[in-house]
């Protein structure tokens, strides 16, 4: 499930899009204010509302692509995600530069189960089984992509729920430059 407030799946040019006050809930994952899914470009592109789903939830993409591009865009309201939230985008794999979050992330308690049904001894330790929030951060939860010149203003992380937190990115392993998280 794809959900965003102007495209499900953006491949091309989303510029100057301007999303207030509105709402994105999916039930699985890819969900963003403006996109559930990105390769393309956008720039200039502004959503203040609330985003609610289990994985790759953000506050303007649920999941960047590789050739994705999010450039100078911002983000106010609440984002909501099990695994992978950020204010700009739940992941990350292309590039972030000069975004702005000033919205509130997994601030309250999110309810994950377990269903124990679903999972095979393959999958027992993997991360996304674990009945907790895992990456969220104020502008990606989880980048092996390009972030840069980004701030963070927003609140992130619920008290003692959840790994790999942070003000900038949850986890990383990719490139992060000039940003700042007050």
């Amino acid at each position: 499930t794809q959900g965003g407030g102007v495209a499900g799946r953006n491949e091309g040019l989303i510029q100057n899009a301007t999303n207030r006050a509105g709402s994105i809930q999916v039930v699985n994952q890819y969900a963003g204010g403006i996109a559930g899914s990105n390769r393309g470009l956008l720039a200039g592109c502004t959503f203040h509302g609330t985003v609610r789903g289990a994985d790759s939830i953000g506050g303007l993409v649920g999941i960047n692509e590789s050739s994705g591009q999010i450039v100078n865009c911002t983000f106010s309201g609440a984002v909501t995600g099990e695994y992978y939230a950020g204010g700009i985008a739940g992941q990350n794999y292309g590039a972030v530069i000069q975004c702005r979050n000033s919205g509130s992330i997994n601030t309250t308690e999110v309810d994950a189960e377990l269903d124990l049904d679903a999972i095979n001894r393959e999958q027992l330790n993997a991360a996304e089984n674990v009945p907790v929030c895992t990456d969220i951060g104020g502008v990606a939860g989880y980048s092996s992509g390009i972030i840069q010149s980004c701030t963070n203003s927003g609140s992130v992380g619920y008290d003692h729920v959840g790994y790999n937190i942070g003000g900038i990115v949850g986890r990383q392993s990719g490139y992060l430059d000039g940003c700042a998280n007050s």
